[in-house]
Formats: C-alpha cells, structure tokens, sequence
C-alpha cells in the first residue's frame, strides 16, 4: 500500500508537497492461509422436539497461518505480513434447548459452552518462536509462540512475592554466591532465577498466563405469557487471564490505581504490591512479569428485557394493529475478579489478552414502544 499523508519542503522558498511512501514493509514470498478440518457431530431432537441436543467435535489445522511480523522499531514502516507456521485448534462445542408451551406459558431455554484447545504445530523460523505485544511504553515481548504451545501466551518472569528485609536481599543468592538482585531494596518485587545463571534476564522468561479461556458458555431464556414477554443472555468466559498494562511504566508520576493504596510501606505491610518510588532500580514496574498477570474470567448479563403487548382487541379500537412497551438493557452486570475497567479486551494474535486502558463497554438500559399501524 502507498501513502499520501507525508510532506515535504523544496527550494528556497520552502514550498510544502505531498510526499508518498509504502505503508508496508512488502513481503513477495506471502501465500494464502489455508484450512482443513474435521467434525464429528450429533444432532437429537426428543419429548416431541421438545428437546433437542447438538453435539460437534472439530479438529481444525491452519497452515501458513497470517500473522505480523514483530519488528523493532527502528524500521520506521509498518511490519509485513507473513506466514507464521501451522496451528492445531480442537474442542467440543454443545448446546442443548428446550421448548414447551405449558397452559399460556411459553418457555424457550438453551444453553451453549464451547472448549477450545490451541497448539503451534510450527512455527517458520530458525529460532521456532515468534514474539512481540506491547505492554507500554518499556515493556515489550509479551506474548509469544512457539511450537507446542497455545497461539500467543504472555510470557514473562514469574515473581515470589516481595523482599521485606535486606537480610532477604542478602540472603537470595546464585552458586557463586554474589546476590541475585544486586539493585533490590527491601520493597521490591523477587524475580524468580529460572535460568539458575545468578541473575535476572530474558533467559528466566517463561509461560506466565494464557488470553484463552479454558470455558466460553451462554444462556439464553426467554418466557411469554399474558402478553408478557421475558428475554435474557447471560454469557461466561473462565479460564483466561489478562496481562494489565493500565499505566505508563517509563513514567513514574503518572497516576496510579486505587489497589496501590495497599503498597509495601514497611515489612509485612504487603506481599504483592513494591514500593512506590521514583527510583525503580530493581525495574520492579518496566520488567514483564506475571505481577501484572489478572484472572480475567467473567460472567457477564449481556442483554435482559420485559415487555408487554396490549391485547389486540385494545390495540384495534385506538386504531394500531399491535402496540408493545418495554424495558431493556445491555451489559447490566458482570461478575469478575479482574479490577480493570473491563475483563473483555480481545486482540490479535501478539495483541490479545493485554489491556492498556481500553474503553469499558457501555452499560445501557433503555425503554420504548413498538408501533403497528
């Protein structure tokens, strides 16, 4: 793609032109993403259809799987796009539903849950892995792939807790015996040494979350009596976790959220959250690290309405042939151990999971009338 938006000066007189350049970087060796999968199904209908039950099994192989390519940032363009490799996704997906009509009562329920697994088959590079994702400014490589894993997971250093004393400090050592957090205060995170090298690098990196949930489900129910109608959805996402990158870590000063009341202030105070500081030695905020790894697993109302219809009989003499009013709302309520502004971030593949602020969904409740002339 070519851009039009840069702009140039020429001559004395400084005259401005509209410059273009490529958007992206090209990739002449892309082919087209292919798929091939196989499903084993079953479909029972029973209680005269009352009833009806939808089972399905899917394996699902993608090859040259299209993914951006992380890229440092000095290129100064867009990353190409290329083909990643070949992903596996399999899971059962079921649903069962139920209709009956009891005296004036209508009844419709179904419930839906899906489980999913992801696994990198391949991956086309020399080193078998692709990494990127941003988690701010300071933080990069947070999710990664790589052959037999899930499709981008958060990878990171995994921490144990926080240094209360310096007699800690002193205490947690390699086989050389010199400190393995040299910089440490007491108030500072520990960093696990997965290497066993004495210090603390990209080499102690490891799994540290997943943005995919273990269980997605939905409910649905919907009632009609009396000229009363009922409708909801409920909708559950369990398993999954989210890496939190709600402010600017290169920025000490900038504002931070209201569980850091509950800091290290002094020992025993808290075992999770450092000190604050301006002097961050020990890179307790800037190192990716599964302290900013949430359960991100929710229960969410999606959607919920009443209404009622008048009778035809009083419809018809005020002259409309159907006249409905009701009530309604989106996203009334969520159950959710995440303290974000909202547990649904999405994303893609070196995107997903990670959440840097992103605008809540509304919570809306309206109230109207439906009009037949």
């Amino acid at each position: 793609m070519i851009g039009n938006s840069n702009i140039y000066y020429f001559g004395d007189s400084k005259t401005q032109y509209n410059g273009t350049q490529p958007t992206r970087i090209a990739n002449p060796s892309l082919r087209w993403e292919t798929s091939e999968q196989t499903n084993f199904g079953i479909d029972m209908t029973t209680l005269g259809s009352s009833l009806s039950v939808t089972l399905d099994y899917y394996i699902k192989k993608t090859k040259d799987w299209l993914v951006t390519a992380p890229v440092p940032m000095l290129v100064g363009n867009s990353a190409p796009i290329i083909n990643g490799g070949s992903v596996q996704n399999s899971g059962l997906e079921a649903e069962v539903s139920y209709r009956k009509e009891i005296g004036k009562l209508f009844l419709n329920v179904s419930v839906n849950g899906a489980f999913n697994k992801s696994e990198v088959l391949d991956i086309q590079n020399a080193e078998k892995r692709l990494q990127g994702g941003d988690g701010g400014f300071g933080q990069s490589g947070v999710i990664y792939a790589e052959v037999g894993t899930p499709m981008g997971v958060f990878y990171g250093i995994r921490t144990d807790g926080i240094f209360q004393t310096q007699d800690e400090i002193n205490a947690y050592v390699g086989e050389s015996g010199a400190k393995i957090q040299p910089n440490a205060v007491p108030g500072d995170i520990k960093f696990i040494d997965e290497s066993g090298d004495g210090t603390i690098s990209d080499a102690d990196r490891v799994q540290i979350g997943s943005p995919f949930p273990d269980f997605t489900g939905g409910l649905n129910l919907g009632a009609e009596s009396y000229g009363f109608d009922f409708n909801m959805f409920v909708y559950a996402a369990l398993g999954q976790e989210i890496y939190s990158a709600t402010r600017r870590y290169d920025m000490n000063g900038t504002n931070f959220t209201g569980d850091w009341l509950n800091r290290w202030t002094g020992p025993g105070t808290s075992n999770h959250y450092p000190r604050v500081t301006f002097v961050d030695n020990n890179l307790n905020q800037k190192t990716v690290s599964d302290f900013y790894i949430q359960d991100g697993s929710f229960i969410r109302l999606r959607n919920i309405s009443l209404g009622y219809t008048l009778p035809k009989n009083v419809s018809g003499a005020i002259g409309l042939s159907r006249l409905r009013i009701y009530v309604a709302a989106e996203n009334l309520y969520t159950i959710t151990r995440y303290t974000g502004y909202d547990p649904e971030i999405g994303g893609g593949v070196f995107d997903n999971g990670i959440d840097r602020g992103i605008y809540p969904q509304a919570r809306t409740v309206m109230t109207g009338l439906n009009v037949t002339f």
